[in-house]
């Protein structure tokens, strides 16, 4: 598909102004691009639920042979866009995220069972209470029933990616400002249990 066809296919399928410049229609493809190797649909999409991944777009194929051909599309694409600063106010690709390879399997099903697991020990040798405020609010137990209100969404993104007949999990860490009633979120040092926790795993990104 020429530029001419794909700016005319953006235009039905978002319903975008015929006035939207290149650079902007790159914008939107960078974003699907990231969306289908990181991303997912629906509430449960951080623990990678409903993960996407994208065949083809704008006649390039995202089909890979092997781990190291996906490991590089992600890096290509975002040492090719600009980040946000390190720990931005809301979250947002930006240059102090993490991405990592957490298992990899042939059922996707027993995948997703051992690294739901891994993270629920992670988030258990965290400690008790506050200790686990890095990984999301509101917490578990009774102070989480009184602070319903306080929510955070966790700065964790878990991904599964098809390649040829295998499943590989990816997490992205993507820190960001926690939270308006605990200041000390503003610091990337807030994170250190999740990065903890990542230290062991495979890095793909930086």
């Amino acid at each position: 598909m020429d530029s001419k066809k794909f700016r005319r296919e953006i235009w039905r399928i978002c319903n975008l102004k015929k006035s939207i410049s290149s650079e902007q229609i790159q914008q939107l493809k960078n974003t699907l691009t990231i969306w289908g190797l990181l991303g997912g649909l629906g509430s449960r999409a951080r623990r990678g639920f409903g993960s996407v991944a994208i065949k083809k777009l704008d006649e390039q194929s995202f089909e890979f042979d092997n781990f190291d051909q996906y490991d590089t599309a992600i890096n290509h694409l975002l040492q090719a866009i600009t980040l946000a600063p390190e720990m931005p106010i809301f979250t947002a690709l930006n240059e102090a995220m993490t991405i990592a390879l957490m298992e990899q399997g042939s059922d996707a099903r027993r995948l997703m069972d051992r690294v739901g697991n891994q993270y629920k020990t992670a988030r258990s040798e965290a400690g008790a209470g506050l200790k686990k405020l890095p990984f999301g609010l509101p917490l578990a137990g009774p102070r989480g029933a009184s602070d319903e209100k306080n929510r955070r969404s966790s700065p964790l993104f878990m991904h599964m990616h098809p390649i040829e007949k295998q499943f590989v999990a990816i997490v992205s860490f993507i820190p960001a400002d926690f939270h308006p009633e605990h200041p000390e979120g503003k610091q990337l040092d807030f994170y250190k249990t999740i990065q903890d926790y990542m230290q062991p795993m495979e890095r793909v990104y930086p």
